[in-house]
């Protein structure tokens, strides 16, 4: 079995959250993929900006950018199983600072929490999200009725 570790390297202009803000921003932003580290033995692939994939011999992964999450697909094109090492696996923001990330099916209470590596099969096609654990956060807002108190 082939281990893959992908460090993602993203260009953002804004960070992100799951948590809804009364203070909403208008306004346009540009993310794109700039570059994908992999082991030295594999050849580079090509890295497509604007289309946000990137593809070698190995995989091909295509990525869509949301306001707090980022979905991908990876396809497997190799004749072995690969895993993604999420516990290796890292969210770089564009001031360069490296972040812990967790993936779809992961509770928020266990977003530190050591991750399972997930297999993906050969020849088949993993569909996922992934979002940085630094930037999503929990609110509880607690609303009282004032006709209660009258």
């Amino acid at each position: 079995m082939k281990t893959i570790i992908l460090f993602l390297v993203f260009l953002a202009s804004t960070t992100l959250s799951f948590a809804q803000k009364k203070d909403k921003r208008e306004g346009s932003y540009s993310i794109q993929l700039v570059a994908v580290d992999a082991p030295k033995i594999i050849q580079s692939g090509i890295v497509d900006s604007l289309t946000s994939t990137f593809e070698d011999s190995i995989v091909k992964i295509s990525w869509q950018y949301a306001i707090s999450q980022i979905g991908f697909e990876l396809t497997n094109k190799c004749n072995e199983t690969i895993k993604i090492v999420w516990d290796d696996a890292a969210f770089i923001s564009i001031e360069n600072e490296s972040g812990r990330i967790f993936h779809k099916g992961i509770k928020y209470i266990d977003r530190e929490n050591p991750q399972a590596p997930t297999s993906i099969y050969k020849n088949t096609t993993l569909s996922d999200l992934i979002a940085p654990t630094n930037n999503v956060y929990y609110v509880c807002l607690l609303y009282t009725s004032d006709a209660a108190d009258e």
